[in-house]
């Protein structure tokens, strides 16, 4: 089993995505970044642009 968090991706929170292989993580990202896009993540951004936790 493999983890990456979404940070790892580039991206704004530190969910963890886990699966089998790369491709199947990479998937797993593409759908939670569509998901945030959709709904417009509210939470507070940083200087960098990526949203803060917590």
């Amino acid at each position: 089993m493999k983890t990456m968090t979404c940070n790892q991706f580039g991206g704004a929170c530190s969910l963890e995505f886990r699966a089998s292989t790369f491709e199947a993580i990479a998937e797993l990202s593409k759908q939670h970044g569509m998901e945030m896009h959709k709904t417009q993540d509210a939470r507070p951004r940083s200087p960098s642009g990526h949203a803060e936790d917590g």
